[in-house]
Protein backbone atom coordinates (compact mmCIF):
# COMPACT_ATOMS: atom_id res chain seq x y z
CA UNK A 1 0.00 0.00 0.00
CA UNK A 2 3.01 2.56 1.22
CA UNK A 3 4.46 2.37 -2.45
CA UNK A 4 0.74 2.55 -4.20
CA UNK A 5 0.46 5.75 -2.36
CA UNK A 6 4.54 6.78 -3.32
CA UNK A 7 3.86 6.35 -6.51
CA UNK A 8 0.55 8.02 -6.93
CA UNK A 9 2.02 11.21 -5.23
CA UNK A 10 5.39 10.83 -7.36
CA UNK A 11 2.55 10.54 -10.71
CA UNK A 12 0.80 13.63 -9.32
CA UNK A 13 4.12 15.59 -9.09
CA UNK A 14 5.67 14.46 -12.89
CA UNK A 15 1.66 15.13 -14.07
CA UNK A 16 1.57 19.28 -12.33
CA UNK A 17 5.49 19.69 -13.60
CA UNK A 18 4.47 18.52 -17.12
CA UNK A 19 0.97 20.58 -17.25
CA UNK A 20 2.72 24.22 -15.94
CA UNK A 21 5.81 23.49 -18.40
CA UNK A 22 6.79 26.06 -20.43
CA UNK A 23 5.69 24.39 -23.55
CA UNK A 24 6.70 26.35 -26.73
CA UNK A 25 3.55 25.26 -28.29
CA UNK A 26 1.02 25.46 -24.82
CA UNK A 27 1.74 29.26 -23.95
CA UNK A 28 -2.12 30.48 -25.12
CA UNK A 29 -4.09 27.86 -22.74
CA UNK A 30 -0.71 27.78 -19.54
CA UNK A 31 -1.62 31.62 -19.19
CA UNK A 32 -5.31 31.63 -20.22
CA UNK A 33 -7.20 34.59 -18.90
CA UNK A 34 -4.54 36.18 -16.64
CA UNK A 35 -3.02 39.46 -16.90
CA UNK A 36 -6.30 41.22 -16.25
CA UNK A 37 -5.57 44.91 -15.72
CA UNK A 38 -8.75 45.05 -13.15
CA UNK A 39 -7.23 42.38 -11.05
CA UNK A 40 -3.58 43.20 -10.88
CA UNK A 41 -2.29 42.28 -7.67
CA UNK A 42 -0.42 44.87 -4.92
CA UNK A 43 2.92 44.35 -5.37
CA UNK A 44 3.28 44.34 -1.07
CA UNK A 45 1.33 43.29 1.30
CA UNK A 46 0.42 45.94 3.80
CA UNK A 47 -1.10 46.70 7.74
CA UNK A 48 -2.97 49.72 6.73
CA UNK A 49 -4.36 49.81 10.63
CA UNK A 50 -0.91 49.59 12.13
CA UNK A 51 1.38 51.84 13.28
CA UNK A 52 5.02 51.12 11.64
CA UNK A 53 7.63 50.32 13.98
CA UNK A 54 10.53 52.26 12.05
CA UNK A 55 14.05 50.42 11.39
CA UNK A 56 17.53 51.64 11.71
CA UNK A 57 17.20 53.94 7.92
CA UNK A 58 19.20 51.88 4.50
CA UNK A 59 21.43 54.43 4.54
CA UNK A 60 22.78 53.93 8.25
CA UNK A 61 22.97 49.92 7.48
CA UNK A 62 26.50 49.16 8.13
CA UNK A 63 28.42 47.92 4.93
CA UNK A 64 30.42 44.26 5.99
CA UNK A 65 33.73 44.07 5.17
CA UNK A 66 32.96 40.24 3.90
CA UNK A 67 33.94 39.88 0.81
CA UNK A 68 30.54 38.56 -0.98
CA UNK A 69 31.67 35.04 -2.24
CA UNK A 70 33.09 34.55 1.34
CA UNK A 71 30.13 35.53 2.59
CA UNK A 72 28.35 33.30 0.57
CA UNK A 73 30.95 30.06 0.91
CA UNK A 74 30.56 30.89 4.88
CA UNK A 75 26.57 30.62 4.86
CA UNK A 76 26.73 31.19 8.51
CA UNK A 77 29.04 28.31 9.47
CA UNK A 78 32.32 30.64 10.80
CA UNK A 79 33.24 34.12 11.48
CA UNK A 80 30.71 33.53 14.53
CA UNK A 81 31.42 36.43 17.24
CA UNK A 82 31.65 34.46 20.74
CA UNK A 83 28.77 36.29 22.37
CA UNK A 84 27.22 38.54 20.33
CA UNK A 85 23.74 39.35 20.54
CA UNK A 86 21.26 39.77 18.18
CA UNK A 87 19.50 42.96 17.58
CA UNK A 88 17.44 45.08 15.84
CA UNK A 89 19.98 46.65 13.53
CA UNK A 90 21.09 43.00 12.24
CA UNK A 91 17.19 42.36 12.02
CA UNK A 92 17.08 45.51 9.47
CA UNK A 93 19.76 44.17 7.39
CA UNK A 94 18.64 40.95 7.11
CA UNK A 95 15.30 41.67 5.78
CA UNK A 96 16.50 44.99 3.53
CA UNK A 97 18.90 42.90 1.68
CA UNK A 98 16.83 39.72 1.44
CA UNK A 99 13.34 41.72 0.59
CA UNK A 100 13.74 45.24 0.69
CA UNK A 101 13.49 47.83 -1.97
CA UNK A 102 16.87 49.09 -3.34
CA UNK A 103 16.27 51.19 -6.07
CA UNK A 104 13.07 52.66 -7.85
CA UNK A 105 12.93 54.16 -11.51
CA UNK A 106 10.36 56.31 -13.23
CA UNK A 107 9.33 56.06 -16.57
CA UNK A 108 6.77 58.75 -17.13
CA UNK A 109 4.35 59.17 -14.72
CA UNK A 110 4.52 55.42 -13.46
CA UNK A 111 7.45 54.34 -10.44
CA UNK A 112 9.11 50.86 -10.81
CA UNK A 113 10.54 49.66 -7.63
CA UNK A 114 13.72 46.84 -7.64
CA UNK A 115 14.27 44.37 -5.06
CA UNK A 116 17.39 43.48 -3.51
CA UNK A 117 16.24 39.81 -4.91
CA UNK A 118 14.13 39.26 -8.00
CA UNK A 119 11.04 37.01 -8.30
CA UNK A 120 9.15 36.01 -11.66
CA UNK A 121 7.48 38.49 -13.58
CA UNK A 122 8.47 41.13 -11.09
CA UNK A 123 5.30 40.48 -8.83
CA UNK A 124 7.55 40.16 -5.47
CA UNK A 125 4.78 37.85 -3.89
CA UNK A 126 7.10 36.61 -0.84
CA UNK A 127 6.27 38.15 2.35
CA UNK A 128 8.93 38.25 5.70
CA UNK A 129 7.52 38.04 8.95
CA UNK A 130 9.68 38.04 12.14
CA UNK A 131 9.17 36.09 15.73
CA UNK A 132 11.72 37.50 18.29
CA UNK A 133 12.04 36.95 22.16
CA UNK A 134 12.89 40.94 23.63
CA UNK A 135 16.39 41.96 21.89
CA UNK A 136 17.97 45.26 22.23
CA UNK A 137 15.74 47.91 20.28
CA UNK A 138 12.97 45.55 19.45
CA UNK A 139 10.50 44.17 22.22
CA UNK A 140 9.29 40.58 22.02
CA UNK A 141 6.54 39.93 19.02
CA UNK A 142 5.75 38.98 15.81
CA UNK A 143 6.18 41.31 13.01
CA UNK A 144 5.40 41.69 9.59
CA UNK A 145 8.48 43.29 7.47
CA UNK A 146 6.83 46.24 5.33
CA UNK A 147 9.21 46.33 2.07
CA UNK A 148 7.34 49.86 0.68
CA UNK A 149 8.43 51.87 4.32
CA UNK A 150 11.75 49.40 5.47
CA UNK A 151 9.67 49.20 8.64
CA UNK A 152 7.70 46.46 10.78
CA UNK A 153 4.54 45.86 12.29
CA UNK A 154 3.43 44.15 15.10
CA UNK A 155 0.84 41.69 14.90
CA UNK A 156 1.30 40.39 18.00
CA UNK A 157 2.67 41.43 21.46
CA UNK A 158 4.79 39.37 23.69
CA UNK A 159 7.21 36.01 23.02
CA UNK A 160 5.62 33.58 20.25
CA UNK A 161 8.64 31.79 19.62
CA UNK A 162 7.34 28.47 21.27
CA UNK A 163 4.37 28.38 18.88
CA UNK A 164 7.29 27.77 16.70
CA UNK A 165 9.19 25.44 18.24
CA UNK A 166 6.32 23.51 18.48
CA UNK A 167 5.49 23.25 15.26
CA UNK A 168 8.90 22.26 14.17
CA UNK A 169 8.81 19.39 16.81
CA UNK A 170 11.09 20.81 19.19
CA UNK A 171 13.71 21.19 16.25
CA UNK A 172 16.73 21.87 18.71
CA UNK A 173 18.03 25.48 16.95
CA UNK A 174 14.70 26.72 16.83
CA UNK A 175 14.48 26.15 20.43
CA UNK A 176 17.97 28.49 21.30
CA UNK A 177 17.15 30.95 18.09
CA UNK A 178 16.52 34.62 19.76
CA UNK A 179 14.67 35.55 16.30
CA UNK A 180 13.03 33.63 13.36
CA UNK A 181 12.40 34.92 10.01
CA UNK A 182 9.41 33.46 8.16
CA UNK A 183 8.79 33.48 4.20
CA UNK A 184 5.26 33.55 2.91
CA UNK A 185 3.56 33.24 -0.51
CA UNK A 186 1.38 35.13 -1.74
CA UNK A 187 0.15 32.80 -4.40
CA UNK A 188 -2.46 35.29 -6.62
CA UNK A 189 -0.09 37.59 -6.78
CA UNK A 190 2.23 35.39 -9.24
CA UNK A 191 -1.05 33.48 -10.06
CA UNK A 192 -2.12 37.06 -11.46
CA UNK A 193 0.13 36.00 -14.51
CA UNK A 194 1.25 32.51 -14.56
CA UNK A 195 -1.46 30.62 -13.36
CA UNK A 196 -0.47 27.41 -11.58
CA UNK A 197 2.91 27.76 -12.44
CA UNK A 198 2.74 30.23 -9.71
CA UNK A 199 3.69 27.30 -7.46
CA UNK A 200 6.68 26.50 -8.98
CA UNK A 201 7.91 29.90 -8.46
CA UNK A 202 6.74 30.29 -5.01
CA UNK A 203 9.95 27.43 -4.58
CA UNK A 204 12.21 29.22 -7.30
CA UNK A 205 11.89 32.61 -5.98
CA UNK A 206 12.69 31.59 -2.32
CA UNK A 207 15.69 29.92 -3.80
CA UNK A 208 17.08 33.40 -4.99
CA UNK A 209 16.03 35.09 -1.90
CA UNK A 210 17.70 32.57 0.27
CA UNK A 211 21.56 33.48 -1.29
CA UNK A 212 21.28 37.09 0.28
CA UNK A 213 19.72 36.09 3.63
CA UNK A 214 22.12 33.17 4.79
CA UNK A 215 25.45 35.70 2.79
CA UNK A 216 24.35 38.82 4.92
CA UNK A 217 23.62 36.78 8.04
CA UNK A 218 27.40 35.39 7.55
CA UNK A 219 28.71 38.46 7.19
CA UNK A 220 27.53 39.78 10.34
CA UNK A 221 28.57 36.24 11.67
CA UNK A 222 25.15 35.49 12.71
CA UNK A 223 24.77 31.40 11.31
CA UNK A 224 21.28 30.80 10.13
CA UNK A 225 19.48 27.62 10.27
CA UNK A 226 17.23 26.92 7.38
CA UNK A 227 14.18 24.48 8.75
CA UNK A 228 11.92 22.81 5.81
CA UNK A 229 9.78 20.87 8.56
CA UNK A 230 7.00 21.99 10.30
CA UNK A 231 3.70 21.79 10.63
CA UNK A 232 2.17 25.06 8.45
CA UNK A 233 -0.98 25.31 10.18
CA UNK A 234 -0.04 26.51 13.90
CA UNK A 235 2.57 29.06 12.29
CA UNK A 236 0.05 30.25 9.58
CA UNK A 237 -2.92 30.57 12.53
CA UNK A 238 0.34 32.67 14.41
CA UNK A 239 0.60 35.19 11.57
CA UNK A 240 -2.86 35.16 10.93
CA UNK A 241 -2.73 33.67 7.09
CA UNK A 242 -5.47 31.82 4.99
CA UNK A 243 -3.40 28.96 4.27
CA UNK A 244 -5.16 29.13 0.96
CA UNK A 245 -4.32 31.90 -0.33
CA UNK A 246 -0.49 32.90 1.69
CA UNK A 247 1.22 29.47 2.20
CA UNK A 248 4.30 29.41 4.68
CA UNK A 249 7.72 28.51 2.80
CA UNK A 250 10.17 27.94 5.53
CA UNK A 251 11.76 29.97 8.31
CA UNK A 252 15.02 31.22 8.49
CA UNK A 253 16.74 31.38 11.89
CA UNK A 254 19.54 33.62 13.19
CA UNK A 255 20.56 31.54 15.99
CA UNK A 256 23.58 32.73 17.64
CA UNK A 257 26.56 29.92 18.59
CA UNK A 258 24.67 27.30 16.50
CA UNK A 259 27.00 26.05 13.41
CA UNK A 260 24.96 25.36 10.57
CA UNK A 261 26.81 21.75 9.22
CA UNK A 262 25.16 20.72 5.72
CA UNK A 263 25.84 24.46 4.82
CA UNK A 264 29.26 24.67 5.57
CA UNK A 265 30.43 23.67 2.31
CA UNK A 266 29.08 27.08 1.01
CA UNK A 267 25.81 27.74 -1.86
CA UNK A 268 26.08 27.43 -5.47
CA UNK A 269 24.15 27.67 -7.94
CA UNK A 270 24.03 23.62 -7.41
CA UNK A 271 23.11 24.02 -4.27
CA UNK A 272 20.62 26.31 -5.14
CA UNK A 273 19.11 24.30 -7.40
CA UNK A 274 19.11 21.08 -4.96
CA UNK A 275 17.52 23.37 -2.15
CA UNK A 276 14.66 24.32 -5.04
CA UNK A 277 13.67 20.50 -5.87
CA UNK A 278 13.80 19.32 -2.62
CA UNK A 279 11.43 22.29 -1.21
CA UNK A 280 9.43 21.60 -4.40
CA UNK A 281 9.16 17.73 -3.68
CA UNK A 282 8.53 18.04 0.27
CA UNK A 283 5.51 20.41 -0.50
CA UNK A 284 4.25 18.38 -3.24
CA UNK A 285 4.02 15.52 -1.32
CA UNK A 286 2.65 17.18 1.82
CA UNK A 287 -1.67 16.97 2.53
CA UNK A 288 -1.21 20.93 0.69
CA UNK A 289 -1.04 19.16 -2.13
CA UNK A 290 -4.33 20.97 -4.14
CA UNK A 291 -2.27 24.10 -3.97
CA UNK A 292 -0.90 23.90 -7.46
CA UNK A 293 -4.51 23.95 -8.69
CA UNK A 294 -4.74 27.60 -7.76
CA UNK A 295 -6.94 28.65 -11.32
CA UNK A 296 -10.36 28.04 -9.50
CA UNK A 297 -10.18 30.03 -6.23
CA UNK A 298 -8.40 32.88 -8.31
CA UNK A 299 -10.72 34.75 -8.57
CA UNK A 300 -12.50 34.86 -5.48
CA UNK A 301 -8.69 35.61 -3.78
CA UNK A 302 -8.64 38.89 -6.56
CA UNK A 303 -11.20 40.63 -4.13
CA UNK A 304 -9.31 40.20 -0.88
CA UNK A 305 -5.69 40.15 -2.62
CA UNK A 306 -2.94 41.70 -0.05
CA UNK A 307 -6.11 43.64 2.09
Amino acid sequence: MAGDVEGTQVGAIQDFLSATDHAPDGWEDLYSGTLDPALRPRLDKRYFTLAPLPLPPVAELRKSDVAALTAIADAGAGGTTSGRTLNVGDLARIAYFTNGITKTIRRGDQAMAFRAAPTTGALYHLELYLVTGDLPGLPAGVYHYGAHDHALRQLRAGDFRQVVVDATGEEPATAESPAILIMTSVFWRNAWKYASRAYRHTYWDAGTMLPNTLAVAAAAGIPAQLVLSFADAPIAALLGLALKALFVILAILPVIGFLLAWLSLGIGSMGIFILWVVLLVKAALGHYYELPLIGPFAEQLATRADS
